[in-house]
């Protein structure tokens, strides 16, 4: 009797350690999936961040854009009406009409666009600016 008693002790004994044994096989698998997803996470975070730098990045040069275009616009508006006045003098030259004697006066319709456009230049012209 006490040798069944010990066989009975032994086999649970037995059964508790394959149980123990196969608990920390799991345990074990769950670390490597922790560490596994840690890392899954940092590599994501540090993405993000590079995502982020590179927004911002996009976002001045898209300012730096929207900045150039609206001085494109005017650099334009001003041209437009640079042409315009030519278009007039040269109208009035082909009629027959008296020219100022000067073509930069008090009828150009952007006293200061000499000093504003960086093409109108004295010497570009040919003539002096006010």
């Amino acid at each position: 009797e006490l040798n069944g008693k010990c066989e009975k002790m032994q086999k649970k004994l037995k059964f508790k350690a394959e149980v123990i044994i196969k608990q920390e096989e799991k345990v074990e698998r769950l670390k490597n999936v922790i560490s596994d997803l840690e890392n899954e996470r940092n590599t994501a975070l540090e993405e993000a961040r590079g995502m982020a730098l590179q927004v911002q990045h996009l976002n001045q040069r898209l300012d730096a854009a929207e900045e150039r275009i609206k001085d494109s616009a005017e650099v334009l508006e001003t041209n437009q009406r640079v042409i315009e006045w030519l278009n007039k003098e040269l109208t009035e030259a082909h009629s027959g009409a008296v020219l100022p004697s000067r073509y930069i006066d008090s009828d150009f319709p952007f006293p200061d666009y000499p000093r504003r456009h960086p093409m109108a230049t004295p010497e570009r012209h040919g003539v002096g600016f006010g």
